[in-house]
């Protein structure tokens, strides 16, 4: 087994070090920097006219599917249906 001292006293330092001010500037400006931006503050006439498509696409798609939801016939009642 080691000494549990020597381990005590390790990680005092090693948290010491990583709660120094400069140490912790140092970390944030290196985690701003490597962030991905997603957001395109410029977007492009092409790209918006996509965009706006597909907003209109899926708005449409799902006015489809509730209205199916509300007139849903069933196979059961079709093969009825065809018997009568």
């Amino acid at each position: 087994m080691k000494n549990q001292l020597v381990r005590a006293i390790a990680k005092d330092k090693a948290h010491y070090r990583s709660m120094h001010p400069d140490v912790i500037a140092q970390g944030n400006a290196v985690n701003e920097g490597s962030k991905r931006n997603l957001t395109n503050k410029k977007m492009d006439p092409v790209e918006a006219r996509r965009k706006i498509q597909r907003e209109e696409g899926r708005s449409e798609a799902m006015q489809y599917f509730k209205s199916i939801e509300k007139n849903k016939l069933t196979w059961m009642i079709l093969l009825i249906n065809d018997k009568e």
